[in-house]
C-alpha cells in the first residue's frame, strides 16, 4: 500500500475525530455559560434592590402630564432591571430599545417584583398606583395600563384590599374602557346594594352593547 493510499484512509478517521472534539468543547462552553449565567442570576436575586425600586417608584412630586410620563417610563424599565425572573432580566436590554416589549410584559414585571417584596413595600408600591389613579394629570393611556394591571393581578388571586370598585369605574369610564368600568360597577352595585348606580349601569349596559341587561335593571 502506498503512503498516499495510507494518508487517504487516515484523513476522514482525523476529521471526524476533530469534528467530534469540536462538538464536546461546544457543549463544554455552551454549559459553563449557563452555568455562569445562572451563577449570576442567583447572585442577582440575592442583592434585589428594594430601596431603588422604591425610591423609583416614588410618584408623589408629579404634577403635570409630563412628570406622569417620565415616572411610568423608568419606573417600568426598574422592574426589568431588578426583577427576580430570569427570563425578565435578561430581556432587559432589548427592552432599553425596544419600549413596547416593556409595555406587552409590565404585568408580569410588577408581579414579579410585588410578590418577592414584604407587606411595608407591597404597600408602597400599591399605594404609588392610587396615587396615579386618583391624580388628574395622570393621562389616560397610563391609567388603563394601571387598572388593567390591577385586574391582572386580582384574576391571580392576589390580595388586593385597596381596591375601590365605585372609584376604579369612575375611572375607566374616563378612559372610555366601558367592559371594564361595568365590571367594577357591577361589583360595586353587588356589595353596597347602592340603587344610586342604577343610571350608571345602565348607560353602561348600553354603551356594550347589553341592552338586554340594561332591561334586566
Amino acid at each position: 500500500m502506498t503512503k498516499n493510499t495510507k494518508t487517504s484512509k487516515i484523513t476522514p478517521v482525523l476529521n471526524a475525530t476533530l469534528v467530534n472534539n469540536n462538538e464536546i468543547l461546544d457543549k463544554s462552553n455552551n454549559s459553563i455559560n449557563l452555568s455562569k449565567k445562572s451563577q449570576s442570576f442567583k447572585n442577582h436575586k440575592n442583592k434585589f434592590d428594594n430601596e431603588k425600586i422604591m425610591r423609583v417608584f416614588n410618584n408623589t412630586q408629579c404634577s403635570v402630564e409630563e412628570d406622569w410620563y417620565d415616572w411610568f417610563k423608568s419606573s417600568s424599565k426598574i422592574l426589568f432591571e431588578e426583577s427576580p425572573s430570569f427570563i425578565l432580566l435578561t430581556i432587559n436590554s432589548l427592552s432599553e430599545y425596544y419600549f413596547p416589549l416593556i409595555l406587552e410584559l409590565y404585568n408580569y414585571a410588577f408581579l414579579t417584583v410585588y410578590t418577592n417584596n414584604n407587606d411595608k413595600n407591597k404597600e408602597t408600591l400599591t399605594n404609588m398606583l392610587i396615587n396615579a389613579i386618583n391624580n388628574p394629570k395622570t393621562p389616560n393611556d397610563i391609567l388603563l395600563t394601571i387598572l388593567n394591571l390591577i385586574l391582572f393581578m386580582e384574576r391571580r388571586n392576589i390580595n388586593l384590599s385597596f381596591i375601590d370598585y365605585n372609584k376604579f369605574g369612575n375611572v375607566s369610564n374616563k378612559c372610555r374602557a366601558f367592559a371594564k368600568a361595568l365590571y367594577y360597577k357591577e361589583n360595586y352595585f353587588l356589595i353596597k346594594n347602592d340603587f344610586e348606580q342604577f343610571e350608571d349601569l345602565l348607560e353602561l349596559y348600553y354603551e356594550v352593547k347589553l341592552e338586554e341587561s340594561a332591561k334586566g335593571l
